[in-house]
């Protein structure tokens, strides 16, 4: 079963180089450690305790000893079924256990299925913890209460939504499945895959059967995590949690690991009939995916894996110089009794994907050998070593940072080695880490006679469809009541944080605004500089996607992020462009430095544009002609009609921008009079100030931002767009429409409540009534002079897609149920995500940047609680009707059934 957060995104074109090995040595970075406190309770159940009072939230962690290992022969897709039936349960009537968690304040609430866990989590304002905690005490002791037929049978549809949703819209549900199959031999348990047939053939009986047999007391670890006192945490736990869990359970209660103290060698791959094994998918142009069987994961040596997952992407990249390999990304899957490390390589052409495949491979042999030299070579590969392990570091302090990576990551490691100084331990390691082991590792686990590769070619003819077509199912009968929200309760799960007081500003002379403050818990700094303008700025179209491609700092006269364990991020949309650096607090002057070389000479060369034309160019034409994108620009050009957000951040057909057009639009942007630099972490805001000043302070040129363009008019033109998918069996829909411009950060905050309404609404109504879908999103999207939007999107199986619109058309004409207490449930889903979303340096950083970027004062982030009992539902349920007839409908898949149920329900 392919995990649910596995898949590939965020991929960069790497157009740069790393340059020679040079530059000081990397000193690590301290740790920080946590108070925790543990609990064997007498059923078996086990509860840790992590103390954590940075922000004030709290998550609730429980980790189900089984996955998809124990699905029965032929009933592939069971735990993961189970995992959805879970959340609708009904523990009170008419109520499912996810409605009564979004009710109790869980912002973050969800679940996964790996090969051996089966991990659920809710995390929330600390206020929140009782409730939350209860909860997940009542799914422990019956996970599947007074589920009927009716409603198992719309869920398991839901999952065979999810399964077409990864493995047909997407690619790489289907890559996936054929890794398993390709890595572990036929007999593994980590080889079978869930298909459409073994989940049509699953029955409400098996799943009861399944939950009497693992889902017991003994066989979960839960960790109670953030904003809790240790020393009263026993008297929670006794008010919250089941009598039934204080009393034996006919189980042993378990002491020490699970896991056997003798490591396993992971399987060797089944032999390989030939160099690659060929597979079809949706793909703009070929694609290799490298694979290895590792060793387990939640051993003491974990870190290992770490290195050979950095190592392997820096092998991946030395690999650009064979012309055909546009991109890479590398990712690791956790198991109990094997891991699986995987790189995957984008090619231009694929005229030769064993030599290109052989290329990745080479380096990372390469890469390792040079331990075996001497003199220059093997000092450059020992300061290589230090940068990686470096930056490693910093990226394991920086997950330490978030609450639910952490608490994810610390609950699995506990429940599977019983060791619960999970990041005290793991930076420990790397601090001494010996390259001799990285090395060893590597010729043993990570090498040419262990990798099997795929090779995956762009479809030709009919896509081929991912089962049999849907089964037709009647609507859930157990779907929750109407629930009321008491909006008076609001201060209940969101707490203002005092940020305008928090933050230190100020305005340096060449005009770039500075903002720091203190925040977070391990020694590291996230800084953020965004500017205004992105294509909504550029003159010629295309402009700042070749800047964003291809400019680079041709040469560092401050030095490098990677001789200080720091690394960087770029992004860029409609009407910014930005860069995000995270570094170890003690290196924050000099990378400060080299971020203020990189906005002011981050430029494109004629040299590189070579080397882009020929390598990239054509890749990034054929990636923009995919069904989806096609679908995307012509949407975009719908909805912002005459407007300049209408230009994408795609590269035009016929005419590819010059480097001097490129440099024009930098040179305009990347300005400090349209900057704002924001620093928060482990340090003193004042001497981030004086750091910012030292470093940026002297910054000429570049003139302020010019005049936004008009906002948006709230009148749109409706159209419909569809884009033929050969063999698609589900539809990706898209509806956006514009609302009138907002003026002030609580208008912003009304539309954020409209958004999370219309998504419970529809969630409801399509996915848990009729499970046609796996979900539908809702987002609001403000521009920096007020331009505002509502974006719907979502996947449809093709025998749905006609009761979907019609429904989704339903709510946005007759929009009077956001009367009364119908705004209610978004008003308390925005509540509840606001101490979350401002868990984090980053989060923070991001919040300040927003504010900023639309001319806000940061103390309207801490207004947000109290805005939202004072939304007024009349304006919004105005905007609303006019998306029914002013919205532009987008739709992917098969192109007769799209155009005869858009013409059936969207009138």
């Amino acid at each position: 079963m392919m995990p649910r957060w596995f898949g590939w995104s965020g991929l960069l074109l790497v157009v740069t180089s790393t340059g020679c090995a040079g530059g000081p040595q990397v000193q690590p970075a301290p740790t920080v450690t946590f108070r925790l406190r543990d609990f064997h309770l007498p059923s078996g159940l086990r509860v840790v305790v992590e103390e954590d009072h940075s922000a004030p939230v709290v998550g609730v962690v429980n980790v189900v000893g089984v996955g998809s290992t124990a699905d029965p022969p032929g009933k592939e897709g069971l735990a993961h079924l189970v995992e959805h039936l879970t959340f609708r349960a009904s523990p009170a009537a008419g109520r499912s256990f996810g409605s009564l968690l979004d009710q109790a304040g869980a912002a973050n609430r969800n679940a996964e299925t790996n090969f051996d866990a089966t991990t659920y989590w809710e995390f929330g304002q600390k206020d929140s913890l009782l409730d939350l905690l209860t909860l997940e005490g009542l799914r422990i002791v019956d996970p599947l209460v007074h589920l009927d037929e009716a409603t198992f049978a719309t869920e398991r549809a839901v999952v065979e939504n999810e399964l077409r949703y990864r493995a047909e819209t997407n690619v790489a549900g289907s890559v996936w499945a054929k890794i398993q199959q390709t890595i572990f031999p036929a007999d593994h348990p980590y080889a079978r895959p869930a298909t459409h047939q073994t989940l049509a053939g699953l029955t409400l009986a098996d799943a009861r059967a399944f939950t009497a047999l693992h889902y017991r007391p003994a066989n979960m670890t839960v960790l109670v995590i953030g904003d809790v006192r240790l020393e009263t945490f026993e008297k929670l736990m006794q008010a919250s949690l089941s009598p039934a869990l204080n009393h034996p359970s006919g189980d042993p209660v378990v002491h020490g690991p699970r896991l056997p103290a003798l490591v396993p060698e992971p399987p060797a791959p089944p032999a390989s009939a030939g160099p690659m094994v060929e597979m079809q998918a949706p793909v703009p142009t070929p694609e290799i995916y490298l694979a290895w069987s590792m060793p387990r994961t939640y051993d003491r040596n974990s870190h290992l894996m770490a290195m050979g997952q950095f190592s392997l992407g820096n092998a991946a990249q030395g690999a650009y110089w064979d012309n055909d390999v546009v991109g890479t990304e590398t990712a690791v899957v956790p198991g109990a009794q094997a891991s699986v490390l995987l790189c995957r390589v984008i090619l231009r052409t694929g005229s030769h994907p064993e030599k290109s495949a052989a290329r990745v491979t080479n380096k990372l042999f390469e890469y390792w050998m040079a331990s075996d030299g001497e003199g220059a070579a093997a000092a450059a590969a020992q300061l290589f070593f230090n940068q990686e392990r470096a930056q490693i570091l910093s990226q394991t302090l920086l997950s330490a940072e978030d609450i639910t990576r952490r608490g994810l990551e610390r609950a699995t490691f506990i429940h599977f080695s019983d060791d619960a100084s999970l990041f005290t331990r793991k930076v420990s390691a790397l601090e001494g880490l010996d390259r001799g082991n990285v090395v060893d590792f590597h010729y043993r686990y990570l090498n040419r006679d262990r990798a099997r590769m795929i090779l995956v070619r762009p479809l030709t003819g009919q896509a081929p469809t991912t089962g049999p077509p849907p089964t037709a199912h009647g609507p859930a009968t157990a779907a929750d009541q109407t629930v009321t929200y008491d909006v008076a309760s609001i201060a209940r799960v969101a707490a203002p944080l005092e940020l305008g007081r928090r933050f230190t500003t100020a305005r340096l002379d060449d005009g770039l605004t500075v903002a720091s403050a203190r925040h977070g818990h391990t020694p590291m700094v996230t800084i953020g500089l965004t500017f205004a303008g992105g294509t909504a700025d550029e003159a010629t179209p295309g402009a700042s996607s070749l800047a964003l491609l291809a400019a680079l700092v041709q040469r560092n006269v401050q030095g490098r992020l990677q001789d200080h364990g720091a690394f960087i991020t770029h992004s860029s949309n409609e009407d910014s462009f930005g860069f995000r650096v995270y570094t170890p607090s003690p290196h924050l002057g000099p990378v400060l430095k080299i971020l203020a070389e990189h906005a002011q000479r981050y430029r494109v060369h004629d040299a590189r544009l070579a080397t882009f034309d020929r390598d990239f160019l054509p890749y990034i034409q054929k990636e923009q002609q995919i069904p989806e994108n096609r679908a995307r620009r012509a949407f975009q050009h719908a909805l912002f009609a005459g407007q300049l957000y209408q230009h994408t951040n795609e590269m035009p057909d016929q005419h590819r921008p010059t480097a001097d057009e490129a440099n024009a639009w930098l040179e305009a942007t990347l300005a400090p009079a349209r900057g704002t630099l924001t620093i928060v972490g482990n340090v003193d805001p004042t001497q981030a100030q004086a750091l910012a000043k030292e470093a940026f302070g002297d910054w000429t040129g570049g003139a302020p931002p010019p005049a936004p363009p008009a906002p948006l008019s709230p009148a749109g033109r409706p159209a419909t767009i569809v884009v033929n998918r050969a063999g698609a069996t589900q539809a990706q829909v898209r509806i956006g429409c514009r609302l009138p411009p907002v003026a002030s950060a609580s208008a912003a905050v009304a539309y954020d409540v409209l958004a999370e309404t219309v998504q419970s609404r529809l969630w409801k109504d399509v996915r848990n009534n009729l499970g046609t879908s796996y979900g539908f999103t809702a987002t609001a999207r403000i521009f920096r002079e007020g331009s505002a939007v509502l974006i719907i999107s979502g996947a449809v199986e093709n025998k749905g897609l006609s009761s979907a619109l019609g429904l989704i058309h339903a709510q946005l004409a007759e929009p009077a149920w956001l009367a009364g207490h119908g705004l209610d449930g978004g008003r308390w889903a925005v509540a509840r995500e606001y101490n979350l979303a401002l868990d984090t340096p980053e989060d923070w950083v991001s919040a300040v940047l927003d504010a900023s970027h639309h001319g806000w004062p940061l103390a309207s982030i801490d207004q947000v609680p109290g805005t939202l009992r004072a939304i007024d539902p009349q304006p919004l349920m105005a905007a609303l009707k006019r998306c029914a007839s002013e919205g532009v409908v987008s739709i992917v898949g098969d192109e007769a059934a799209a155009r005869r149920d858009l013409a059936a329900a969207w009138r």
